[in-house]
């Protein structure tokens, strides 16, 4: 199998899961109408630490239920998701989990490189070890 198709192969996998992903939370966002005061429970979260191999991740965890853990595109830190959102998400019977990525926001550099595949490995160690999904 060549390059060209196994990157293929990976981006209709990842667009098919994307698409999944987003009829579940269209779904959930919809079914449930906040209750007078729902809509803070981000801004309430606490800011939390956890060492994750050579960085300090720095991470928001609120709700309770089945946990949705957020990624953040490039560049963009663990506020920048509509407070809104994640509070009707956590109102859904869900924990919602942001964070932000290594050399981010507040999380520390380390000394490893930055890579797609870097990332992954934080974020599986993120959840790893505070045993999240």
């Amino acid at each position: 199998m060549t390059d060209v198709v196994r990157c293929t192969l990976f981006q209709d996998f990842v667009t098919e899961q994307f698409h999944h992903i987003s009829t579940y939370l269209g779904a959930v966002l919809r079914s449930h109408q906040p209750e007078p005061g729902e809509n803070d429970s981000y801004s309430r979260a606490k800011t939390e630490h956890i060492q994750v191999g050579d960085i300090n991740i720095v991470y928001k965890r609120f709700g309770q239920g089945k946990s949705i853990l957020l990624i953040c595109g490039a560049s963009q830190t663990k506020d920048v998701w509509e407070p809104t959102l994640l509070s009707k998400l956590a109102s859904t019977n869900h924990t919602v989990i942001v964070f932000d990525n290594r050399g981010i926001g507040e999380t520390t550099i380390g000394a490893k490189p930055f890579s797609i595949e870097q990332f992954a490995n934080d974020t599986s160690g993120l959840r790893f070890r505070k045993k999240w999904m």
